[in-house]
């Protein structure tokens, strides 16, 4: 009767390690999830701005430009540079995903873009002013730039008109190719479905508990989860998620997109600096306890 009773406790130790990895499997896929939803507006719009808006936004300008200024800007090759990497691009692109996401919300099947972004515009317009002004290194060309920069900004509200058109086109050209990317899109980025990942981690949590009795052990085994998530996130599931991202691109826009990886990298860290405080926690107050006693 004994031996019964130790082989019933064996056993039931056994089932709890299964589903204490069970829910640590689940925890690492929820982890993997959220490095998503949390981030993927910020890689939609570094993604994206650089091979749609800017390229008409820097037509539009260097236009405006040469027909204000009278002058050849081939020569000033940091131009393009200064528009696909400004801040006031990712504003502009962003808006236009929100844009997108709000017409496919209300049902529309025919998109007509009439985004406000003159502000945005306006600065980024200054900015490539300024920088004309860098690569001409004559002070006579720089007066010049400045007695026509009030004339190029004028024109902030034609370029707006131009992005729209522009935008207009390319959506209804693809939206129906993307449409289940975008609806995906729309849920992960969704407040419901952001707080249904982080209550999925209190549950687990409160779970991992029951299992293991221990708040120290919990702590130990999800920090564990939480440093292998991120590791495996930076080293691994990027360049898997990268290269399907890439193939479909190239599939069904006709160009390679390539993620940017900044974000990818600041979850990443973000869940093994989360890790590392879980374990020294599990392991401060593992020791605390074996000191008590």
């Amino acid at each position: 009767q004994k031996r019964k009773g130790l082989n019933m406790k064996k056993n039931l130790s056994i089932s709890r390690k299964i589903i204490l990895f069970l829910l640590s499997f689940i925890m690492i896929i929820n982890l993997f999830i959220m490095g998503i939803s949390f981030q993927i507006k910020n890689i939609a719009t570094d993604t994206l701005c650089t091979p749609t808006v800017s390229e008409a936004i820097c037509d539009k300008i260097i236009v405006i430009v040469k027909e204000n200024l009278g002058i050849n800007t081939d020569k000033f090759q940091n131009i393009e540079q200064a528009i696909t990497e400004n801040d006031y691009i990712k504003e502009i692109t962003l808006k236009y995903i929100e844009a997108i996401i709000e017409q496919l919300n209300n049902g529309n099947t025919e998109f007509t873009f009439n985004v406000e972004i003159t502000a945005q515009i306006t600065d980024l317009i200054k900015a490539i002013v300024n920088s004309f002004k860098e690569s001409t290194n004559s002070s006579l060309l720089n007066k010049v730039i400045d007695s026509f920069s009030e004339q190029i900004l004028s024109q902030a509200k034609s370029v707006e008109n131009t992005i729209n058109e522009y935008i207009t086109e390319n959506a209804n050209k693809y939206a129906s190719r993307y449409d289940t990317y975008i609806k995906i899109y729309s849920i992960l980025i969704s407040t419901w479905f952001k707080a249904l990942l982080i209550g999925m981690v209190i549950v687990l949590f409160i779970l991992c508990m029951i299992v293991t009795k221990s708040l120290s052990t919990t702590l130990l085994n999800f920090g564990g989860c939480s440093l292998f998530a991120g590791l495996t996130y930076i080293s691994i599931f990027f360049n898997f998620v990268s290269n399907i991202f890439q193939a479909i691109s190239q599939q069904y826009v006709g160009t390679t997109l390539h993620l940017s990886h900044t974000y990818f990298i600041k979850s990443g860290i973000i869940m093994i600096i989360a890790g590392i405080l879980g374990i020294v926690a599990g392991m401060l107050l593992r020791k605390k306890l074996k000191n008590k006693f």
